[in-house]
């Protein structure tokens, strides 16, 4: 087993303003996305973390957080909670390559979204 991570959580915020919707810049606490290569943003992750995704700047909501076909390291996929943000649980046994998932977001009535990945930390 690779990671090894024991309920860590990693926070990924999505940021964007009213002058500069897409694309929004993506922070997971370690690093932040180069807004011309948002697609190519991974975070790495540990096995039995917690992923919360949320909304910053301008956003007013994350509407959707879906799994793209292919790799999936997550045991519970990402729902949304209460407060508005998303959390998901990557799994203990999680296959080797990156996790692509699609956020949508709305900002000033119009909707967006942004596919960024997750990887396993070795």
């Amino acid at each position: 087993m690779c990671g090894g991570g024991g309920n860590q959580t990693f926070t990924i915020t999505f940021t964007a303003t009213k002058a500069n919707p897409f694309p929004p810049v993506i922070n997971d606490g370690t690093k932040t996305s180069d807004p011309g290569n948002d697609s190519d943003f991974v975070t790495l992750v540990t096995t039995d973390s917690n992923v919360i995704i949320r909304a910053g700047g301008d956003i007013s909501s994350i509407d959707n957080v879906t799994i793209e076909p292919g790799v999936d390291l997550f045991s519970q996929n990402p729902t949304k909670q209460s407060d508005g943000t998303w959390k998901g649980v990557v799994g203990s046994s999680t296959p080797n390559g990156d996790t692509g998932y699609n956020v949508q977001y709305t900002l000033n009535g119009i909707s967006y979204s942004q596919d960024p990945k997750l990887r396993i930390k070795q």
